[in-house]
């Protein structure tokens, strides 16, 4: 521990040395990046915070491209992100345009094939892996880190499509809710923009969200998406709220799914796939010992 006492507080006396804003300099800490990342970082949001003291505009869905453009521009030249980029070896102005498709769902072979001659990526290998270090892990963690400190000069959190800018670069889909739907698992991402152009809520939260996938019904979360992530939200979203398992039970029209306790264990599982639909269960109780 005396090594990583020794650093730490090395790192803090140089931010220290450097910035002597001490809530700015907290954040920089809490956010992890290094002493110059922080300070990028920093100068990146007052930046943002300049422009939208002038075009409040900018933070409307209507005008969400270009605060997104000017977010990601600014979060790609502080250090964390430049260090990835002389990593990878790949070009940096082919970097902001990659990253917008990737959040738009662009597939990785479509990504390759439009921007590895700007990337200068020989393969599709190569240009994956530079959108899994520089975009997937650097940018997100970066512009994670420069929403922080935008909050501390503005004084309120970002809220919408900027709050939740660092989940899309994460997991490449373009909505908060598309960012709910691949937390839970949902991988592909097609699928999860698919679930999030289908809620019923213009900005739902991430509760909304849970709370409408656990009142679809079987069939309706069948007819949605494919069946391999139909299976996953059957058995994580029906079973998520009793009350909306009760409701599906009792109204007689809808389909509930959860799996049984003890058949595959007592060898009746292959006798229970035979069975019809709609034959009705005797279950019993195991005896006691």
């Amino acid at each position: 521990m005396a090594p990583l006492a020794r650093f730490s507080a090395r790192r803090v006396a140089a931010i220290a040395h450097r910035l002597p804003d001490r809530p700015a300099r907290a954040a920089i800490i809490r956010s992890g990046l290094s002493v110059q990342g922080g300070i990028d970082a920093l100068a990146a949001a007052e930046q943002i915070q300049t422009v939208l003291d002038v075009r409040p505009e900018l933070l409307t869905d209507e005008h969400w491209p270009q605060l997104q453009r000017l977010v990601l521009t600014l979060a790609a030249d502080v250090h964390e992100v430049q260090r990835g980029i002389r990593q990878r070896k790949v070009a940096a102005p082919s970097l902001i345009p990659l990253a917008t498709d990737w959040i738009s769902g662009l597939p990785a072979a479509d990504l390759h094939e439009t921007h590895h001659g700007n990337l200068l990526t020989p393969d599709i290998t190569t240009t994956t892996s530079a959108i899994d270090k520089i975009i997937v892990q650097d940018l997100a963690w970066v512009v994670s880190a420069l929403l922080q400190l935008l909050e501390l000069r503005r004084g309120i959190p970002a809220e919408g499509h900027l709050a939740a800018l660092p989940a899309m670069l994460k997991y490449g889909v373009g909505s908060p809710a598309a960012c709910y739907a691949s937390s839970i698992g949902i991988h592909n991402r097609a699928t999860a923009t698919t679930l999030a152009a289908n809620c019923p809520y213009p900005e739902s939260t991430f509760r909304q969200f849970l709370d409408w996938l656990s009142q679809l019904a079987t069939e309706e979360i069948t007819t949605l998406i494919d069946p391999d992530s139909a299976r996953l939200l059957i058995r994580s979203t029906e079973r998520r709220s009793p009350r909306a398992a009760q409701a599906a039970i009792l109204s007689g029209n809808r389909t509930f799914t959860c799996p049984l306790r003890g058949i595959r264990h007592s060898g009746n599982d292959a006798y229970l796939a035979q069975l019809p639909a709609g034959t009705p269960p005797r279950p019993r109780p195991r005896p006691r010992q």
